[in-house]
């Protein structure tokens, strides 16, 4: 099987989070860039070059160096590679919608997504996942996403 490509631009934030799968053992990783320098643990990494990197512990952190740019400052980033098992959220712009990345989840799981405003319930939505990428919205005023994946709902034994 495949390791998935996810392409990922480091931007002036500088740092990045991945999620991985909790058995996993290492992660390759490739860049790509133009002109001046990365480094990663003192040594050049060069564009286009993949570099695999061992997951001993359930974090991981990487920290890149990217140097020698023209009419640019040197910049370090930070990657923290997570093994994990459950789901992570991404809310849109107008948070008005919810896209689910479950990560090492069993189809006929159920997920459930549920929104506070401050320490009050607002909503919960269900869905069991099916595989793939799962997506929510709502119309209610909310300050807080909690994301939980169960088994099932006769056992209420968490995945995360």
């Amino acid at each position: 099987m495949s390791q998935p490509t996810v392409l990922c631009r480091l931007s002036e934030k500088s740092v990045l989070r991945l999620f991985t799968k909790k058995n996993a053992t290492a992660i390759t990783l490739t860049p790509t860039y133009i002109g001046g320098a990365l480094r990663v643990d003192g040594s050049l990494w060069i564009s286009g070059r993949a570099k695999e990197f061992t997951l001993t512990a359930d974090t991981t952190v990487i920290t890149l160096i990217r140097d020698n740019v023209a009419d640019m400052t040197d910049s370090a980033y930070t990657i923290t590679i997570k093994k994990f098992r459950g789901a992570q959220v991404e809310i849109s712009e107008d948070k008005k919608s919810f896209t689910v990345y479950p990560v090492d989840l069993v189809p006929g799981q159920k997920v459930i997504l549920a929104l506070y405003d401050g320490n009050r319930f607002v909503e919960t939505q269900t869905a069991i996942y099916q595989g793939g990428k799962m997506f929510f919205t709502t119309d209610k005023a909310y300050t807080e996403v909690k994301v939980m994946v169960w088994d099932s709902v006769s056992s209420l034994v968490p995945v995360s």
